[in-house]
C-alpha cells in the first residue's frame, strides 16, 4: 500500500522497544509486541503513544498509572489512551507476547461516540483498562495481524475496515460491566484476579474446584460467586476459553499430532478438544492451523 512520508513518521513515532509494525494506513496501525521476562525493559513500559487495543497471547499482570494490577491474558483485550503509563509483572515464561491495533484520535472518538457516548469528550475516552473478547473477535484479530505480517497482506481498505470493526466490538463489549473508580476494587475482585492468575499458571492441569479454592485461600462457594461476578465466566468456562486460545498458538507447531496437543492442553481426548475448538472458532484445528503461521517460542511448552 502507498504510505505518505507523514504517515511513515507517525508509524515510527508510535512504537517502542519490542514492537513491530506489520500494517499501517493514515488511520490504523497494526503491530506485534514481544518481550521476554528477563528483558531490562519488561517491567517499565513507559507511556502509551496511541489509542490502542492489545490482544495478549500470553498472560502477564498489568498495572495502569499506579492502580491495582490485573491479569491480562488471552480472554481479554487491554485498552490504552495516549499518555497512559503502565508496568508489567510476569506470569508466563514467554513474557509478554501480544498483538495490537492502534487507531487515530478521530477514529477513536467516533467509535466512543457510538459505544460509550458519555466518554466521547473526555481527555481519555477509552475508560476501561480491559474488555472481554469473544472467540470470534479473538480469531479475527489473529488472522488480520498474521495476514498483515505476511506476503498476502490485505489492502488498505480491508485492513482499516476490519481493524476498526475489531476495536469497536472490543470497546462495546467493555461496556457490559460498569467501570469502577481507581482504587475501588473489592475483595471479591481481588479474589477473582488471584484465581485468574492461578488458572493461567496451572492451565494444563485439571485441578478440582476444591484444589483451586485452597490455592487462592477461599471457600468454594465464595470463589465461584466472586469469579462469575468479576469475569462473567464460570471457572470451568474460563479455563476452557483460555486453553482454546492457547491452542491457537500451538496448532501450527502440533500439525499432524493434534491428539498430543489435546492431551497436553488438559483435554480428555482428541475428539473432546476438536469439538470444543470447532464450537469456539467455527473450524477444526487442522483447518485453522493451515491459516496461522508457526512462530518461534522461547518456551514452547503448552503451560
Amino acid at each position: 500500500m502507498h504510505i505518505t512520508r507523514r504517515a511513515r513518521e507517525a508509524v515510527h513515532a508510535g512504537v517502542g522497544h519490542g514492537e513491530r509494525v506489520v500494517g499501517h494506513t493514515h488511520s490504523v496501525l497494526l503491530g506485534q509486541f514481544r518481550c521476554a521476562p528477563d528483558d531490562p525493559a519488561f517491567r517499565s513500559a513507559g507511556r502509551i503513544r496511541n489509542f490502542v487495543v492489545a490482544f495478549p497471547r500470553t498472560a502477564v499482570r498489568i498495572r495502569h498509572d499506579g492502580e491495582s494490577a490485573f491479569v491480562a491474558d488471552p480472554t481479554v483485550a487491554t485498552v490504552y489512551n495516549p499518555g497512559q503509563s503502565y508496568e508489567r509483572l510476569p506470569i508466563s515464561a514467554d513474557g509478554d507476547r501480544s498483538d495490537w491495533i492502534a487507531v487515530s484520535e478521530r477514529v477513536a472518538r467516533e467509535i466512543v461516540e457510538v459505544v460509550d457516548p458519555a466518554s466521547a469528550e473526555l481527555e481519555r475516552p477509552f475508560r476501561m483498562a480491559h474488555a472481554p473478547v469473544t472467540d470470534t473477535v479473538y480469531l479475527q484479530q489473529r488472522r488480520l495481524i498474521d495476514r498483515a505480517a505476511s506476503s498476502t497482506a490485505p489492502d488498505a481498505l480491508e485492513l482499516e475496515e476490519v481493524a476498526i470493526s475489531i476495536v469497536a466490538a472490543t470497546l462495546s463489549a467493555g461496556q457490559t460491566k460498569p467501570a469502577r473508580r481507581p482504587g475501588s476494587r473489592t475483595k471479591a475482585d481481588r479474589l477473582a484476579e488471584r484465581t485468574r492468575r492461578a488458572l493461567m499458571e496451572t492451565l494444563t492441569e485439571n485441578l478440582t474446584l476444591t484444589q483451586l479454592a485452597q490455592e487462592v485461600h477461599a471457600s468454594v462457594f465464595h470463589l465461584c460467586r466472586a469469579f462469575r461476578q468479576h469475569t462473567g465466566f464460570t471457572i470451568h468456562e474460563y479455563r476452557r476459553v483460555a486453553r482454546l486460545r492457547r491452542a491457537l498458538e500451538l496448532v501450527p507447531r502440533y500439525r499432524g499430532n493434534l491428539s498430543a496437543l489435546a492431551i497436553d492442553l488438559g483435554f480428555y481426548s482428541h475428539s473432546h478438544f476438536t469439538a470444543a475448538f470447532r464450537r469456539a472458532f467455527g473450524a477444526i484445528p487442522s483447518e485453522v492451523a493451515a491459516m496461522l503461521p508457526e512462530e518461534p517460542l522461547a518456551h514452547p511448552s503448552v503451560a
